[in-house]
C-alpha cells in the first residue's frame, strides 16, 4: 500500500476529525481505515476510530481499537477519555468513573474532566462525590458553566440541599436565561418548598423553550389534581405521544404523566392502560429484579439478627436519641409522618438519607454475615459519621427524622448503631401500597417497582422481615397505620409525640403550613389537609390486580 508523508497523514487525519465532528461518521471511518492499514500503531487514529465506532454503536469494534490504543499508551489522556466515554455509553458507570478519576489525576487543572466525572457520579447516584466534582469544574472554569451550575443544582437537590440547589439554578439562568434544563430544575426545587404556582410557571417556561423536555409534564401532573380528561395539558400530552419519532424514554414519561392525570379524573381503565405501558417501557431498559437474591438477603438478615444476637451483643455505637428513623414500603405514609413530626418545634426532617444502606455495603463488607465482626470502635465511628451527616441536614434540634423507607431492611444494624433511637414503621393496606408503587416513576433503584408480580413478591419479603423485627420486641419500634392516621389525625399523632418524649404542640396538626423542603414523590400530597380518597383505592383497579391475589 502506498505510504503517506507525515504531512499527508496529518491532512487526512484532520479530514477525518472534521467528518466526525460534522456527524459524517461513515466518511470518517473510511479515512481512518486507510490510515490504520498503513500504520496500525497510529495512536490518534486509533482513538478517533474508537470514538467513531462508539458513536455508530459498534461497541465491540470500539473496544478493539481503544484496547489497542491502551496497550500502546495506557495513561495517554485521549485514550483514557475515550475509554470513559465508551464505558458511559455502555452504562458501565463504575468503569467510567474509574477512568475519569484517573483522567482528573492526569489533567487535574482541566475543568471539563471534572464535569465529566461529576456527570457519571450523578448518574450513579453518588450525590456527595458529584457535588465535589462539579464544584471543582466551576473553580477551574470548565467550558460550559451554565450546564455545570444546572447539574450541580440537580445533585444538591438530590442530596437534600434544596436552597443551595436553587442558588445554582439561578446562576445558570444568569449566564443563559433561555437554558431550559435550569428552568426545569428551578421549577422542581420550588415545588419542594410547596410553591406550586410559581413552580408551574418555571416548568411551563422550560417546556416552551424545549418542547422535547417531556419530564416537565410529569411534574405539572404531580403538583395539582386534575378534574377533567379534556384538560389542555392532558390533550397536549396525548398529542405528543402520537409523534412516531418520539423516543421510548420520552414516551415512558408521558405515559406515567397521563396515567396520573386520568386517575385524578376517574378515567380508571384508560389510566391503567397508560401506567401499564409506562412500566413496560421502563422495565425494558432496566435490570431485572432478582427475587431470589433479595429473598436470600432477607433470610440472612433474619437468621443473623435474631433474639440471641441482641441478647449477647453488648450496647455499642452511639447512645444518641436524636435520630428518628421512619421506615416502611414506599407510598405507605412515610412522607406524611415526617411532615407531621417536622412541624413540631423540637423536630426537623432530614428527608431520605441512604447513609445506613450505603454503610451496610461499604463499612461492613459482606452484609449481614460479617456484622458481628464489627468492634465497638468501628460501630461508634459509623454512628458518629451518620450523626454528622444528619445534623448537617437537620440542624441542632432534639430529634431529626430520617425517612429512608428501605431502612426497614436495616433495623438490626440501626439497633446496633443507635440502641436508644426510635423507629417508626409506617404501614398501609398491602394492595393500596403496591398499586401506588406501580403508578410511580421512581428515579433510581426500586427494580421491583415496574411489575405487579415483582411488587407483590417484594412486599411479601417486607412483611416477613417486619414480622421478624416486631417479634423481637422493642419499646423503640412503633407501628403507625396510614388508614388510622387519616381517619383520626389527632388521636394518632398525640400518642406518637408522647412516645418520642416530647410535649404536645398543635403545630403538628397544622403540618400543611410547614414550608420545609419536601423533595419526595409525595411533595404535593403532604401540603394537603388529611384526605381519605387513597384508602381503598385498589378497588378502582380490582380487575387488573390478579398478581396480588
Amino acid at each position: 500500500m502506498e505510504q503517506l508523508s507525515p504531512e499527508q497523514t496529518r491532512a487526512q487525519f484532520l479530514d477525518a476529525v472534521q467528518h466526525e465532528q460534522a456527524g459524517r461518521l461513515g466518511e470518517a471511518e473510511k479515512i481512518l481505515q486507510t490510515l490504520l492499514e498503513i500504520n496500525p500503531s497510529q495512536l490518534p487514529s486509533l482513538c478517533l476510530m474508537g470514538r467513531v465506532q462508539r458513536r455508530l454503536q459498534q461497541y465491540a469494534e470500539a473496544s478493539r481499537y481503544l484496547n489497542a490504543a491502551q496497550a500502546m499508551a495506557p495513561s495517554a489522556p485521549p485514550v483514557v477519555y475515550e475509554l470513559a466515554r465508551l464505558a458511559t455509553d455502555q452504562n458501565d458507570l463504575r468503569a467510567a468513573a474509574g477512568y475519569l478519576k484517573h483522567l482528573t489525576q492526569l489533567k487535574p487543572l482541566q475543568g471539563d474532566n471534572w464535569f465529566d466525572l461529576g456527570y457519571v457520579l450523578e448518574m450513579s447516584g453518588k450525590w456527595s462525590s458529584a457535588i465535589d466534582a462539579f464544584r471543582r469544574a466551576l473553580q477551574l472554569g470548565d467550558s460550559n458553566n451554565e450546564e455545570t451550575y444546572t447539574h450541580l443544582g440537580s445533585v444538591l437537590a438530590q442530596d437534600g440541599q434544596e436552597a443551595a440547589a436553587k442558588e445554582n439554578y439561578l446562576k445558570a439562568l444568569e449566564l443563559n436565561p433561555d437554558h431550559a434544563p435550569a428552568m426545569y430544575g428551578l421549577g422542581m426545587v420550588i415545588t419542594a418548598f410547596g410553591e406550586f404556582e410559581e413552580a408551574s410557571q418555571w416548568l411551563r417556561r422550560a417546556v416552551r423553550r424545549d418542547p422535547n423536555l417531556v419530564e416537565v409534564y410529569q411534574q405539572l401532573a404531580a403538583v395539582r389534581k386534575f378534574e377533567s380528561a379534556d384538560d389542555p395539558d392532558i390533550e397536549l400530552m396525548s398529542k405528543l405521544l402520537t409523534d412516531p419519532a418520539r423516543d421510548d424514554l420520552s414516551r415512558e414519561k408521558l405515559h406515567f404523566a397521563i396515567g396520573k392525570t386520568l386517575d385524578d379524573c376517574g378515567e380508571y381503565e384508560r389510566a391503567f392502560e397508560h401506567i401499564a405501558e409506562a412500566n413496560r417501557l421502563k422495565r425494558s431498559r432496566k435490570a431485572e429484579f432478582d427475587l431470589e437474591s433479595h429473598q436470600a438477603l432477607v433470610g440472612s438478615i433474619i437468621s443473623t439478627f435474631d433474639r440471641e444476637f441482641f441478647d449477647h451483643f453488648s450496647p455499642r455505637g452511639s447512645q444518641s436519641k436524636q435520630p428518628v428513623f421512619i421506615v416502611g414500603m414506599p407510598r405507605s405514609g412515610t412522607s406524611l409522618v415526617e411532615q407531621i413530626l417536622a412541624s413540631h418545634p423540637r423536630v426537623n426532617g432530614a428527608g431520605e438519607l441512604p447513609f445506613i444502606e450505603q454503610a451496610s455495603r461499604t463499612r461492613v463488607g459482606l452484609y449481614p454475615d460479617l456484622i458481628s465482626t464489627l468492634d465497638a470502635a468501628t460501630l461508634e465511628a459509623i454512628a458518629n459519621d451518620y450523626l454528622r451527616h444528619l445534623t448537617d441536614r437537620g440542624g441542632n434540634v432534639r430529634h431529626i427524622t430520617d425517612k429512608y423507607p428501605a431502612n426497614f431492611l436495616h433495623i438490626g444494624f440501626i439497633r446496633l448503631l443507635f440502641p436508644q433511637a426510635r423507629i417508626i414503621h409506617c404501614r398501609r393496606n398491602p394492595v393500596d401500597t403496591c398499586l401506588s408503587i406501580y403508578f410511580q416513576d421512581f428515579a433510581t433503584a426500586n427494580l421491583y417497582a415496574n411489575s405487579l408480580e415483582d411488587i407483590s413478591d417484594y412486599f411479601q419479603c417486607y412483611q416477613r422481615l417486619m414480622e421478624h423485627w416486631e417479634g423481637l420486641g422493642s419499646d423503640r419500634l412503633l407501628t403507625v397505620d396510614y388508614e388510622n392516621l387519616t381517619a383520626d389525625l389527632e388521636g394518632q399523632v398525640r400518642p406518637m409525640i408522647d412516645w418520642l418524649g416530647l410535649e404536645w404542640d398543635p403545630a403538628c396538626l397544622d403540618y400543611t403550613s410547614n414550608r420545609r423542603a419536601v423533595s419526595t414523590l409525595s411533595r404535593w400530597q403532604v401540603r394537603q389537609p388529611v384526605y381519605r380518597s387513597s384508602v381503598g383505592r385498589w378497588r378502582r383497579y380490582e380487575n387488573h390486580l390478579g398478581a396480588f391475589g
